[in-house]
């Protein structure tokens, strides 16, 4: 069980292509830095992460490398709620990735005006909604 490594506090997980199942319990609360890359098939246990129960956690990075199909992550909720401990994130090389409700960083990215814009200008294909209107049922 990964919860008995006490002394852990970095854990990477890279080039993995086979899905990964992660314990029930979660990942130890002790863990300090994250990072996942060229994992293609992870994305898909992203809620099972507990992200909220790694008190620790301070810095977090998900790299999309190898991932082109991945457009979105799962929508907050219990294990999606980022621990306030977190002074780091860092979400990369997704291709394809759409932020959706985030005024604040549609500001500072704003098209040749937002002051963090120079930072991703080289992008081929960015896409920030902030305006989120419900779908009307059928």
């Amino acid at each position: 069980c990964i919860n008995n490594f006490t002394s852990l506090r970095e854990l990477k997980v890279s080039n993995c292509s086979a899905g990964i199942s992660f314990p029930e319990e979660g990942f130890p609360t002790n863990l300090t830095s994250l990072q996942i890359s060229k994992a293609p098939r992870i994305y898909t246990s992203l809620v099972e992460w507990g992200l909220n129960r790694l008190t620790s956690l301070q810095e977090l990075e998900i790299s999309g490398e190898g991932c082109s199909s991945v457009k979105s992550f799962p929508e907050e909720g219990i294990g999606m709620t980022l621990p306030p401990s977190l002074t780091s994130i860092c979400i990369r090389d997704f291709e394809n990735l759409e932020f959706i409700g985030c005024p604040l960083l549609d500001e500072r990215c704003s098209r040749g005006k937002g002051r963090e814009w120079s930072k991703i200008a080289h992008i081929p294909y960015v896409r920030l909604i902030t305006n989120v209107m419900p779908r009307e049922l059928d």
